[in-house]
């Protein structure tokens, strides 16, 4: 995995997808989601599997202190459609409370092969999914990026980043 993304690297390739709270269904360039803006984006291989659930748990907890901490949002990115993004993000939601994070679809998973973050996990019956990985980005360039094993939560945790993000301010 040597062609991760690396400080400075731009990370605005792709498009993403999501159910707006009056349940259309919409896409959103990601060079039109990170222009002028500082933000955290978090994904991994599984929506609803044990440690995607406890990831993205975490980042909702957290997401209000990563804003005050200087980012302007926090969003998780799966290879998955919009629909299924909103309903982890619903049963996150119910765990947490009303929260700022916002869970984004990559159907086609066009976001993860373009910011070399792909992994095949056919051999688990997932096909193509995302590594876990988590990034600070400015104004669409990596200004941080840390990525763990698909069955740990280590560098990629929510308290990582918002130690990161602490650190910064």
């Amino acid at each position: 995995m040597s062609n991760l993304p690396k400080q400075g690297q731009s990370f605005d390739l792709g498009i993403v997808y999501a159910i707006d709270d009056a349940g259309s269904h919409g896409s959103m360039r990601l060079v039109d989601i990170v222009k002028d803006k500082r933000l955290v984006f978090f994904g991994g291989p599984a929506p609803f599997s044990r440690l995607d659930t406890e990831q993205a748990t975490k980042y909702a907890e957290l997401s209000q202190q990563m804003l005050n901490a200087g980012v302007d949002m926090v969003y998780g990115i799966y290879v998955q459609d919009a629909f299924v993004c909103r309903e982890f993000e619903n049963q996150i939601d119910k765990k947490v409370g009303p929260n700022p994070m916002v869970l984004l679809g990559d159907g086609d998973a066009f976001f993860v092969r373009s910011n070399n973050l792909e992994f095949d996990y056919t051999q688990m019956g997932l096909s193509t999914r995302s590594i876990r990985w988590a990034a600070v980005i400015k104004n669409g360039r990596v200004e941080h990026f840390v990525n763990d094993p698909f069955s740990e939560i280590t560098e990629t945790s929510a308290e990582n980043i918002l130690k990161y993000l602490n650190a910064k301010n």
